[in-house]
């Protein structure tokens, strides 16, 4: 309990005398399987407030919970006896350490996909290429949220080899949360778009904002026919060598010939061919 508790920097409400146990992070009372192991974190978001069904997901048999502060003094501890009850901030914090903790058992490589759009399409492309030859983990659909991300690397196992993880983010201050979960060795920047651009300034605040994903990895691969991400990836490139660093950031193109990988595309009546070629 101690340990987990100066984790979540939580407070605690109930101590059962039992094993804080988080096996299995449920977040949705609909979604419960099995409440062995599980811990129910409740949380407070603009449509929805979870802590709603703490009684409920305590009836299915679940004994761990996280809860949000605001919520303790709504709380009947005589209908929780023997459950462990921690109280934190932020539910979704909570989500994102639990995840944290959980990544940080495994060394295998992680590839972390971000941009304006296309993220989920490269991400299930790419595990379709790679699944005969590695054991992958992934996001579930496109679960790239501040919330989808912790899910989903909470799904992360040792019979895997290899992760391949999506992250969004609408706002600016959010991509940082991620990359701490993920901790990437690759990254992947599909494109920079007007998807979600509510939250920026421009599209290059929103640029520097996502590439945040990257803190971490040792080679990143972005599309240089954007004139705004070969100008800034091509900057930092410049940055490393000033300081005597190898490069990290490798682009691609279908139009530039000196692109680290330039491919040729030639569409035909019944199929296309791609021809590659690596100059790096």
């Amino acid at each position: 309990m101690k340990s987990i508790v100066a984790a979540l920097n939580a407070q605690v409400i109930q101590d059962a005398g039992t094993p804080f146990l988080w096996d299995v992070v449920v977040i949705d009372s609909r979604k419960l399987r099995s409440a062995a192991g599980s811990v129910f974190i409740a949380m407070k978001g603009a449509r929805l407030d979870s802590h709603a069904y703490l009684e409920s997901v305590y009836q299915a048999g679940v004994r761990n919970f996280i809860v949000e502060n605001h919520a303790v003094s709504q709380i009947n501890i005589n209908l929780f006896a023997g459950a462990n009850i921690l109280a934190v901030e932020s539910g979704v914090k909570a989500l994102q350490t639990l995840a944290t903790l959980h990544r940080d058992k495994f060394t295998y490589p992680i590839v972390a996909i971000t941009g304006s759009n296309g993220k989920t399409i490269v991400k299930e492309w790419l595990a379709h290429v790679l699944k005969s030859h590695l054991a992958l983990v992934k996001n579930p659909k496109s679960y790239n949220s501040q919330v989808g991300v912790p899910l989903s690397v909470l799904h992360m196992h040792a019979q895997h080899n290899y992760g391949i993880f999506e992250a969004g983010i609408s706002e600016p201050n959010e991509m940082l949360n991620l990359a701490d979960i993920l901790k990437p060795n690759l990254g992947i920047l599909t494109l920079i778009g007007e998807a979600h651009s509510e939250g920026f300034s421009s599209n290059l605040h929103k640029l520097q904002e996502k590439s945040r994903l990257f803190v971490c990895c040792q080679k990143v691969l972005f599309g240089s026919d954007q004139a705004l991400v070969a100008e800034y990836f091509s900057g930092l490139n410049q940055n490393l060598q000033a300081s005597n660093l190898p490069q990290k950031y490798y682009c691609w193109s279908n139009h530039n010939p000196t692109a680290d990988f330039y491919i040729e595309v030639e569409i035909a009546q019944k199929h296309t061919v791609l021809r590659y070629k690596d100059i790096s």
